[in-house]
């Protein structure tokens, strides 16, 4: 059975149904949250968010605007390059991204409650082992270093 995948399903949509009604936010779609996956914390041009995710520039273009018009993303200067942009998490007080991490936990919260503290630990942990076997296997899967 293919518990993970069907689970993982359930909690994007989870997600996505909740994020869309609290933020209000009814465009919101899951490619949208997909993509968040694929921008480090301090930033990703465009350019790298498109090779992680194996698409074009132009394809990851519009949905990074669209994140940007939503307030979940923002763009500054790379200090690197300067023909190209950082795309990073707009973390400004009030943001989308900041309001959604509220929202975010108020879905952990509710799953702990429905499961019990001590099961959600054990959950977590099982998913962190889950994780650093995959990023043992393929540094590329690591959500931290990515190079």
């Amino acid at each position: 059975m293919l518990a993970a995948v069907w689970l993982g399903g359930l909690a994007n949509v989870k997600m996505l149904r909740e994020l869309s009604e609290q933020l209000g936010l009814p465009n919101l779609k899951t490619v949208h949250l997909g993509l968040f996956a694929y921008i480090d914390p301090d930033g990703t041009t465009i350019t790298e968010i498109a090779r992680r995710k194996g698409v074009t520039k132009q394809s990851i273009s519009k949905t990074v605007q669209e994140l940007m018009d939503m307030g979940f993303l923002e763009a500054r200067e790379n200090p690197r390059d300067s023909r190209s942009r950082l795309i990073s998490f707009n973390l400004q007080e009030g943001s989308a991204m900041r309001r959604g991490f509220d929202v975010l936990g108020q879905i952990d919260q509710a799953i702990a409650a429905s499961i019990g503290d001590g099961r959600y630990e054990t959950v977590l942990a099982g998913m962190q082992q889950i994780m650093q076997g995959l990023e043992a296997e393929d540094p590329s899967w690591s959500l931290f270093d990515r190079g």
